[in-house]
């Protein structure tokens, strides 16, 4: 959990913040800019999160997830508190599905990316727990496509979400979000996260906090804390 963040410690973040990975946009313009810095509060307790449930291990190779994507010239696990204006979460890192790339040319384009591990399924946690946070600058397409996240479980989704304005949460995240695997107790299964892009336009979908618990009992969603304001 973190501790509330303070203009000093945001601006930190912002530095660090700056590299390849910081080439993603939210939107298609690279022009969305926030006048708030929404610092938010994971869950406080027992953790039973799976191997890097967090993504605190950070982008390939060291992370335990193994990610696809369309967009060779940018990351999609990191530290995206200053393209958001949003912490993560749990810890400083999250894995960001959807958003926007640019090519070899320079072009911006809409990413499909994706992050999976092979996570045993005990027994006795079979509910898969997760948090996330979603957001559409643009405006959606008419008619609406097939901008959507998902999870999925050995190749099957087993949860979906379109990315459309009316599905926006910012600046809160959402969850936690259950999905029942009981099916799957006791078992290896190839699980993972992602979001597929279609047109010219696409939303962004931030995911965070990955459990495997016990039942379908839900913990508080959101613990608030202090909101920064930055100035440019």
């Amino acid at each position: 959990m973190k501790p509330a963040a303070c203009l000093a410690c945001v601006l930190g973040v912002l530095v660090l913040a700056s590299g390849p990975a910081g080439a993603a946009w939210l939107d298609r313009n690279g022009t969305w800019v926030p006048s708030e810095f929404h610092q938010a509060f994971g869950p406080a307790g027992e953790r039973t999160l799976i191997n890097d449930g967090s993504f605190e291990q950070g982008p390939p190779p060291a992370s335990a997830w193994t990610e696809v994507s369309n967009s060779p010239n940018c990351e999609w696990i990191g530290d995206w508190a200053s393209s958001w204006y949003l912490s993560s979460w749990d810890g400083y890192f999250d894995y960001w599905a959807g958003g926007y790339c640019y090519d070899d040319q320079g072009l911006i384009f809409p990413v499909t990316s994706s992050v999976t591990q092979v996570v045993p399924v005990p027994a006795d946690a079979t509910t898969l727990s997760f948090f996330y946070a979603s957001l559409r600058p643009d405006a959606d397409d008419n008619p609406i496509d097939g901008d959507h996240v998902y999870v999925a479980v050995n190749g099957v989704e087993v949860w979906s979400m379109q990315m459309i304005r009316a599905n926006d949460t910012y600046p809160s995240w959402v969850g936690p979000i259950l999905v029942d695997l009981s099916d799957y107790g006791g078992q290896e299964i190839t699980l993972t996260f992602g979001g597929v892009s279609e047109g010219d336009l696409t939303g962004n979908v931030r995911f965070d906090y990955i459990e495997l618990i016990a039942g379908s009992t839900a913990v508080p969603s959101s613990d608030w804390g202090s909101i920064k304001a930055l100035y440019r």
